[in-house]
């Protein structure tokens, strides 16, 4: 009888060990069915959230680089603020810019004929004329100089202020910064947050499309154009026409004349 009860206690013992060892599995879930939409709302990051995104600092994986340039009139007080901001983020700012000195002073509509830069100063006149028509020209330029993010020193409203340029994504950033009553490092953050963000790698879908060519007196091209049958031989036509009015001119001259010409007579002989 003991070893009964203890051979029966043996595997009640065992069997508890047993369940104890099992890890514990959770029940299934059934599939929660979502309406169409709910998870891209659920996802999606409200206005506030998106701005802060764009506006909060990212690291790129090189230096990036930063052009200025001057659009529309380029008078001394233009380019004085041009130098101001470039002297400005010179100092304590994350960004480059172009070493060729002759260039920069084109960007900002200075120099000299002999420097070379001709056609870089007649790009930067074409400014100015709204920013959907200055893409492509600050794509230019910005290719040009070698450039991230192109600051655009314009004149609005009669201050004189500063806006950005994407130059790989062809975009302009929202935002501007005063450059009448010019603070450095607000300057410089607004700068190396755009050019930060525009150093970034591009990815599919990001770049916008180039854009058309536009000018003020833009003429269709000419196709070539092969002369018909009548256009090569209308020489010998006007010459056909002016040989026919002379006769006809000739006839009615001969003809309308009612007197016959005077002829003269001689008779022989007879003396006076």
């Amino acid at each position: 009888m003991r070893i009964a009860v203890a051979l029966l206690a043996t595997m009640i013992a065992a069997s508890a060990s047993a369940q104890d060892s099992e890890q514990p599995v959770a029940p299934e879930q059934p599939e929660a069915t979502e309406e169409p939409g709910a998870e891209i709302v659920a996802d999606a990051p409200d206005a506030d959230a998106a701005v802060a995104a764009t506006e909060a600092p990212v690291r790129p994986a090189r230096t990036p680089r930063v052009a200025l340039v001057i659009a529309g009139d380029a008078d001394p007080e233009m380019v004085a603020a041009a130098e101001t901001a470039e002297a400005a983020l010179r100092v304590e700012t994350p960004v480059t810019m172009p070493s060729d000195e002759a260039l920069r002073r084109a960007l900002r509509g200075e120099g000299e004929s002999s420097d070379g830069l001709d056609e870089v100063r007649a790009e930067r006149r074409r400014l100015g004329l709204g920013e959907a028509r200055d893409v492509l020209v600050l794509t230019i330029l910005g290719e040009r100089a070698g450039a991230d993010l192109v600051l655009v020193v314009r004149r609005h409203h009669g201050a004189i202020e500063a806006t950005s340029f994407d130059v790989a994504r062809r975009s302009f950033y929202d935002g501007e910064v005063d450059l009448d009553a010019l603070d450095p490092s607000a300057l410089r953050q607004f700068a190396a947050r755009r050019a930060a963000r525009a150093a970034r790698p591009l990815v599919e879908g990001e770049r916008a499309p180039a854009p058309e060519v536009a000018t003020l007196a833009a003429t269709p091209e000419e196709t070539p154009h092969e002369p018909d049958w009548f256009e090569q031989n209308w020489p010998f036509f006007a010459a056909g026409a002016l040989l026919v009015g002379a006769v006809i001119f000739i006839v009615f001259a001969t003809t309308g004349n009612a007197e016959p010409p005077p002829v003269l007579r001689f008779e022989a002989g007879g003396g006076s």
